[in-house]
C-alpha cells in the first residue's frame, strides 16, 4: 500500500471512528447475542463491486441488488441492447469512496439527417464527463471521479444528445416505434482489478466476506444493541477492514465503527434506538486488485444486547418465514366419512368453487366499481363475506389456480412454465374431500388448466369444454346437469366451475355489448389477432386501451348474470342452504396502467389483486375483511369450516376466525404475502406486508420499486429511494423465503402439448 492511499485510510479510519463516538466499543464480555447472522446470511442482501456488465447478455448475471432503466427488453440475442428514450440508468455498488475507470463498447443510432450522438455521463447526479460517439462500433474510456463516488449503491445515468424512432426517419421500411440512441455492447467499470470472485458464505459458527463485498442485515434491533464478533481475522491478506454502517428506518446512514482483524472479541455499538434497521458489514480492501481469496472471517458475528437487558430465549433467532415440506398428508384421518360425522353431526355442506379467469377485483360493484357490470355478484357479495384484498400467487392461471387447489405457493407446487404440470405427490383440495366422502367433479373453460397438466387430481372428473366458443352459460348449465343427474343426495359434492371470460379475446355477446361498448368498432377490435397488432405496432393508443376495457367490462357483465343464473338454479334446487359457494378469480388484467395490456408480465396491482367472496350457509353474512388475504388460504379455510385436516405443506391461513367476527392479530394483518413468475422470459417475485409492496423483476430487465399502498393504491409512484431500509427489508423477505422454501419444492412434470392444445393455447396468446 503506497504512502498517500496509506494516509487517506488512517484518515478515514479516524473520521469512521469519530463518528461513532470514539475508538472504545462496548465491552464484549457485558453483552449476549440475541441474533446470530451468520445463520440469516440467506436473507441478507449481497452487493459486490461489479467488473463488466455484458449488457447484449443476461442482466441478471451481473451481481445481485442491480437495477436498470432505458435498456430494451430485447436485442439481447444480438450482443446489444438499445437504450431506450432520452436517458438511461443503471446502479452499481463500490465498497468505497474511489475513482473507477469506466470503458464502454457501444454504437449510435444513425439516420440520414442524424445530428452527432453525444453522450453525457452522470454519477449520482453529478456530470463528470461527455463522450461523441462514432459511426460503427467502437470502445471508449472515461473516468468517474471519486468525487462524485459513494461507498455503497451508486446511480450511474447516460443522457443522450437525440432519440429517435426508426419508423419515424428511416427509409427503409422499418416499422420499430421505439425511440433509439445508443447500442451498447458491455460496460467495464474497475478494469483496474475491482472484482471480487469470492461468495459470502456462513458455518454454524463463522461468517466470511470477501473483499470488496457488502452484506446488508436488516434486523429488529432492540435498545442499545451493539453488534458482537468473538474475532476477526483476515483471509489471503491481512490489508483488510470490516467497516459497519446502520440506518433506521427514516434516518441517515453512518458508520458505526471500523474493525481491524484480531484473535479477541470485539463490539460495535450500534447507537441505535429499538426498531427495524439496516446493518452494513463490508469487506473494506487496503489495496487493489482484490483477490479471490481476500477477504474477512467473522466468528460468531451477532446482534447484542447488555446483559441485564438480554430477552430470554431458547436460542439465537434466524430469519423468519418459512414452509414444511411438501410431502403428502395421509387422509384417513378425517372427522367423518363424507355423509355424517362421527359424533353423528349433519352431512357436511356442499362446495362449489366458482374461479372467473382474468377478473380483477376493482372491476366489480363490491369492491367500488363504478359501472354496474356486476349486479349478481353484489348482491352475493352483500350476504357473504368479502375479503377486501385478495393477492394473486402469480399473475396468470396455471400456477395461480394450483395455489387454490394445493394451497402451497408457486415457487412450492413448482408449476410455472408453459410446459409444467402438477407433481403427482401434491395433494390438492379435491383430495382432500374425496377422502372426507364427497363426490367430486370439475369443468373448465381454459385450456392452460386442460387435464394435461394433472390439476384435476382428486375429481372423479375433470373435464375441459371443447372447441374455442365456451362461454360462462355452458359452464352453468354442465354445473346443473351434473347436479340433477350426477349428485348423490346421500353425498356431499364439491363442484370446481372455471369459466374464461373476461379473458382476452374480448368478444362479449349481446346485450352486453351494446350496453358497455356501444361505440367499439365491431370489425375485429378486442380479437387476439387485433391485440397481438396494437401490441405490435408501437406505443399503444390510450383510446384502444379505453376500448378494450369497455370490451372486458362487457365480458365481466355477461360472466356475472352466468354466475347469477348458477345461484338462481342451487336456489330452484333447494340447496343454497346446504352449499358454500366460493367465487373467486385467478389473476387481473392490465390495460396500460403500468404501461402494458393483458397478464403474465408484472405484479401491479391490477394484475395480481382479484376478488374473493365466500358464502357460508351459517355465518358471515354481509361480513368484510379488511386484512389481505391470498390465493393459498382458501384451501384451509374452506377445510377449516368442514372440520376436515390441511395438508402439512400448506402455506396458507385458516381465516375461518376472521369470517366469524374476530379481528385479525397484528402479527396475521402484517404476514408476508408472496407472488411469483417465472414464464416466457418474464421472472420476478413480489411481496406485500401490511400497506407495503415489493416487485422485484430479474427478466427482461432488472427492476426494484416499493410503494405505499395506503398513499399510492395504483401503485405509480416507487418510494424505494425514500424508504431505502424498508425497502431493503423488504427485499430481504423475499430473499427468505426463498431459502426456506427450497427443501420443500415439488417438481413438476412436464407435458409436451398436442396440436389441439397448442391451437387453443395460441386462441387466448399464450403462445
Amino acid at each position: 500500500m503506497n504512502e498517500i492511499h496509506a494516509r487517506l485510510l488512517a484518515t478515514t479510519l479516524a473520521a469512521s471512528l469519530a463518528a461513532c463516538g470514539g475508538a472504545a466499543g462496548p465491552d464484549p464480555a457485558a453483552l449476549d447475542p440475541v441474533e446470530d447472522l451468520a445463520a440469516a446470511l440467506p436473507a441478507a442482501a449481497v452487493h459486490r463491486e461489479s467488473s463488466r456488465l455484458v449488457l447484449g447478455d443476461d442482466f441478471a448475471t451481473w451481481g445481485s441488488g442491480r437495477s436498470t432503466s432505458g435498456f430494451s427488453t430485447d436485442n439481447g440475442d444480438d450482443g446489444f441492447r438499445w437504450s431506450l428514450g432520452p436517458a438511461s440508468t443503471l446502479t452499481f455498488f463500490s465498497a468505497e469512496r474511489r475513482s473507477v475507470p469506466m470503458t464502454f463498447r457501444a454504437f449510435p443510432f444513425r439516420y440520414p439527417e442524424a445530428p452527432d450522438q453525444e453522450v453525457e455521463v452522470v454519477l449520482n447526479g453529478e456530470r463528470v464527463a461527455s463522450v461523441d460517439l462514432h459511426a460503427g462500433s467502437r470502445e471508449y474510456a472515461v473516468r468517474l471521479p471519486g468525487r462524485a463516488m459513494r461507498a455503497g449503491e451508486n446511480r450511474l445515468a447516460f443522457h443522450y444528445a437525440y432519440a429517435a424512432a426508426p419508423r419515424d426517419v428511416s427509409e427503409t421500411g422499418s416499422d420499430d416505434s421505439r425511440s433509439l440512441a445508443v447500442a451498447w455492447e458491455w460496460i467495464d467499470l474497475g478494469s483496474e482489478g475491482a472484482s471480487s470472485t469470492g461468495e459470502p458464505r456462513a458455518t454454524r459458527d463463522e461468517l466470511y466476506i470477501p473483499a470488496g463485498v457488502r452484506l446488508d442485515f436488516f434486523p429488529e434491533l432492540p435498545a442499545q444493541a451493539a453488534l458482537l464478533l468473538d474475532g476477526l481475522a483476515a483471509r489471503g491478506d491481512d490489508d483488510v477492514r470490516l467497516e459497519v454502517r446502520v440506518q433506521r428506518l427514516g434516518d441517515e446512514e453512518r458508520v458505526a465503527g471500523v474493525l481491524s482483524p484480531a484473535d479477541a472479541a470485539q463490539a460495535v455499538d450500534l447507537a441505535s434506538p429499538s426498531g427495524l434497521a439496516r446493518v452494513s458489514l463490508t469487506a473494506v480492501p487496503g489495496h487493489r486488485p482484490l483477490q479471490a481469496t481476500q477477504g474477512l472471517v467473522l466468528r460468531h458475528p451477532a446482534v447484542a444486547v447488555p446483559r441485564s437487558t438480554a430477552p430470554a430465549q431458547d436460542g439465537l433467532a434466524a430469519e423468519a418465514g418459512g414452509t414444511g415440506s411438501a410431502a403428502g398428508v395421509a387422509l384417513a384421518g378425517s372427522r367423518g366419512d363424507g355423509v355424517a360425522a362421527a359424533d353423528g353431526e349433519r352431512r357436511r355442506p356442499n362446495l362449489i368453487l366458482y374461479m372467473v379467469d382474468t377478473l380483477r377485483a376493482d372491476h366489480l360493484g363490491a369492491y367500488g366499481y363504478r359501472r354496474p357490470v356486476s349486479p349478481r355478484l353484489d348482491a352475493f357479495a352483500a350476504d357473504a363475506t368479502l375479503f377486501e384484498t385478495t393477492v394473486a400467487q402469480a399473475p396468470w392461471t396455471r400456477p395461480s389456480v394450483a395455489s387454490v387447489l394445493t394451497g402451497l405457493t408457486p415457487r412450492v407446487h413448482g408449476i410455472n412454465r408453459p410446459h409444467d404440470g402438477l407433481a403427482a405427490d401434491a395433494v390438492t383440495l379435491a383430495e382432500v374431500l374425496a377422502a372426507a366422502g364427497y363426490r367430486t367433479a370439475a369443468l373448465v373453460a381454459n385450456p392452460n388448466i386442460a387435464p394435461r397438466f394433472h390439476l384435476g387430481q382428486g375429481f372423479e372428473s375433470y373435464e375441459l369444454l371443447p372447441g374455442f366458443d365456451n362461454g360462462a352459460p355452458l359452464v352453468t348449465e354442465w354445473a346443473e346437469d351434473w347436479i340433477d343427474d350426477e349428485r348423490d343426495p346421500q353425498r356431499p359434492f364439491f363442484l370446481y366451475l372455471h369459466t374464461v371470460e373476461p379473458h382476452a379475446p374480448y368478444t362479449p355477446e349481446e346485450p352486453y355489448r351494446s350496453r358497455f361498448a356501444p361505440d367499439v368498432p365491431r370489425d375485429g377490435f378486442g380479437t387476439q389477432a387485433h391485440i397481438r397488432a396494437v401490441k405490435e405496432a408501437g406505443p399503444i393508443d390510450p383510446a384502444v386501451a379505453a376500448g378494450l376495457m369497455d370490451l372486458y367490462d362487457a365480458e365481466i357483465a355477461a360472466n356475472d348474470a352466468a354466475f347469477g343464473d348458477l345461484l338462481d338454479g342451487l336456489a330452484a334446487r333447494g340447496l343454497m342452504d346446504d352449499t358454500v359457494v366460493v367465487f373467486i378469480a385467478d389473476h387481473g388484467e392490465e390495460f396500460l396502467e403500468h404501461g402494458q395490456l393483458e397478464h403474465a408480465k408484472a405484479f401491479y396491482r391490477e394484475s395480481i389483486e382479484v376478488p374473493w367472496v365466500v358464502r357460508f350457509p351459517d355465518l358471515g353474512h354481509g361480513r368484510r375483511i379488511a386484512a389481505p388475504a391470498q390465493q393459498v388460504d382458501v384451501m384451509p379455510t374452506l377445510l377449516g369450516y368442514l372440520g376436515l385436516p390441511v395438508p402439512p405443506a400448506v402455506e396458507g391461513l385458516d381465516l375461518m376466525a376472521w369470517v366469524a367476527g374476530e379481528e385479525p392479530s397484528p402479527e396475521e394483518a402484517q404476514r408476508e404475502i408472496h407472488s411469483y413468475l417465472d414464464r416466457s422470459g418474464f421472472t420476478g417475485a413480489s411481496v406485500r406486508v401490511g400497506d407495503w409492496r415489493w416487485i422485484e423483476m430479474v427478466h427482461p430487465l432488472p427492476t426494484r420499486e416499493l410503494f405505499d399502498l395506503r398513499a399510492d393504491p395504483a401503485e405509480h409512484r416507487d418510494v424505494g429511494d425514500e424508504h431505502p431500509v424498508r425497502a431493503g427489508w423488504m427485499d430481504s423477505r423475499i430473499r427468505a423465503y426463498r431459502h426456506h422454501t427450497e427443501s420443500g419444492q415439488l417438481t413438476p412434470s412436464v407435458e409436451r402439448l398436442d396440436k389441439e392444445l397448442r391451437q387453443r393455447l395460441r386462441a387466448l396468446g399464450y403462445i
